[in-house]
């Protein structure tokens, strides 16, 4: 995948496996009660954590996660009075009661990052949350005394987490200065600073909507030259051919990780296997289509005619490491239905991976349609599946493809790149797969690459240095047949790329969220959040 599996490994050893403490709510119940909350997570994040800290002596009892999706967070404690850790110094908070054999509802929140390297923690009523809450009290009712949850709500921003720490920021030298030039020419603030002066939950809550960071480089694109990408905190992330972002909110709280954008429907599919649908005028709630598994992933949503596919990548344990949040990716699944049947998907075929760990926001697996096929890259091959018969076949080049894209100029023009270092190779199709020839390749890890046409491309990799990461932007020079670096900046001012749908431009998500356009040799800021 996008990252060198050497890499990876190193950073899974050194990254530790956390494990769930196992009590028993039978010897407990008489002296503990039982303590949930629901916590909505954010993209490419470390998995969510709540902690309680007991006004008697001080001590920290840590919420243990007891499920995927929506995090529902919790653990048998001592009854008496607690404060969470991340609000601890807003006193005038009320406390948290905690009973023998009753439940304790903490409700549902999310973290926000609000800039000047502080992030809160805010609670929040949804759906979602009351479903899983409802859920885990029910699990435990047999040692319950009684049915009624203690509920401990706010309604109102706490002060910031004080026990929140970072690292590098993403608003240092040439960020900055794009960024607050940016905000000179625009003459409003960045969100963050609007967010960390939001004076009610309801107004904090459509900034971070607003702010919501894209979640994958696969847009789907309209008529009108609007690219749209699935965005985190249930946002669909619209950019303007003039380079003007939007939001348009699907009511979930889970990260998008796929939209499918048309005249008479548009489809999204998230990071906890829901497919979603809207029909026009596309104004209306969005209706539940398909459920996979909870730690199924959908990672692409395509059309052909009146026929759907969906790429759904079966997701294993999270870690924390130092390269950043490591999932197993244990399938690919390749999936297909009728656009009047969005609840009747149906399995193609299933590649086992083999729990090969990736980093989420830049896993190289990807669908696309490309002329009258639906070409599917997973964990071990390039495959195309024929629209009529459903059958499929191997159409890559005899190596992993990390990254994969076709090109929309030239017709059967595919791109595949196996990223390895020195054992990288670049290899291109002019015929939909069909015969494939080696070209020269970038040096260093590559991330993001496409051909336009034989002679001209775009490329994005990581320069590592002693002390830092650097990313590098190239370009293919049909002259000197090889790539040549145009500009280099610092990771922080380009963490994760995405491209416009017709490749031809790149966009930059800083540490902090903001979005820079590669323009030539520079960036040039499009939208700020930090």
């Amino acid at each position: 995948m996008r990252i060198e599996r050497f890499a990876i490994v190193l950073a899974l050893f050194l990254g530790g496996c956390a494990t769930v403490r196992i009590q028993d709510p039978e010897a407990l119940k008489s002296t503990h009660g039982y303590v949930q909350a629901v916590i909505a997570e954010s993209w490419g994040e470390p998995a969510p954590t709540l902690a309680l800290v007991s006004t008697k002596d001080d001590a920290v009892y840590q919420l243990e996660r007891r499920r995927s999706g929506p995090a529902l967070l919790s653990s048998w404690l001592p009854a008496g009075e607690y404060r969470l850790m991340a609000m601890r110094d807003d006193t005038d908070l009320p406390l948290i009661y905690v009973a023998p054999g009753r439940v304790t509802d903490l409700g549902g929140m999310r973290s926000f990052d609000i800039g000047s390297y502080k992030r809160v923690l805010v609670q929040f009523s949804h759906p979602d949350f009351a479903a899983v809450l409802k859920a885990g009290a029910e699990a435990n009712k047999r040692y319950l005394t009684a049915s009624e949850p203690l509920e401990w709500r706010i309604d109102r921003v706490p002060k910031p987490d004080s026990t929140y720490s970072v690292g590098e920021s993403g608003r240092l030298g040439l960020v900055a200065s794009l960024l607050m030039a940016y905000e000179r020419k625009v003459n409003e603030p960045p969100l963050s600073k609007r967010m960390a002066e939001a004076t009610s939950v309801d107004i904090l809550l459509a900034l971070a909507r607003n702010a919501a960071v894209p979640t994958r480089d696969e847009p789907s694109a309209d008529s009108l030259g609007n690219n749209y990408y699935p965005g985190d905190f249930g946002q669909i992330r619209v950019r303007s051919p003039d380079g003007d972002w939007t939001s348009i909110d699907t009511g979930v709280l889970q990260p998008l990780t796929a939209v499918a954008v048309y005249d008479d429907i548009r489809i999204v599919g998230t990071r906890y296997g829901s497919i979603l649908y809207q029909l026009p005028p596309f104004d209306g709630p969005w209706k539940p289509a398909s459920s996979f598994a909870e730690n199924v992933a959908v990672f692409d949503v395509d059309r052909i005619g009146n026929k759907l596919y969906a790429l759904a990548l079966e997701m294993g344990p999270s870690q924390q490491t130092l390269v950043g949040v490591i999932q197993q990716l244990n399938a690919v699944g390749v999936y297909t239905a009728q656009l009047n049947e969005l609840g009747s998907y149906k399995l193609l075929r299933r590649i086992d991976c083999g729990s090969v760990p990736v980093h989420l926001p830049m896993v190289g697996v990807r669908g696309e349609v490309v002329g009258n096929a639906y070409f599917a890259n997973t964990c071990t091959d390039l495959y195309r599946f024929d629209v009529s018969s459903d059958a499929s076949a191997s159409a890559g080049p005899g190596h992993v493809v990390s990254q994969f894209s076709a090109s929309h100029e030239v017709a059967g023009l595919l791109t595949g790149m196996k990223s390895q270092g020195v054992f990288s190779t670049l290899s291109v199709s002019d015929d939909y797969g069909v015969t494939w020839r080696e070209m020269p390749r970038p040096t260093y890890s590559v991330f993001n690459i496409h051909m336009y046409s034989r002679d001209s491309g775009f490329a994005a990799l990581w320069d590592a240095n002693a002390f830092s990461v650097d990313v590098e932007f190239l370009k293919f020079s049909a002259e000197r047949k090889e790539w040549e670096k145009q500009f280099e900046v610092d990771s922080g001012a380009c963490r994760f790329l995405v491209s416009t749908r017709d490749h031809r431009t790149h966009l930059c998500v800083t540490q902090g969220g903001s979005i820079l356009r590669v323009a030539g040799s520079r960036l040039e800021p499009e939208f700020a959040v930090d």
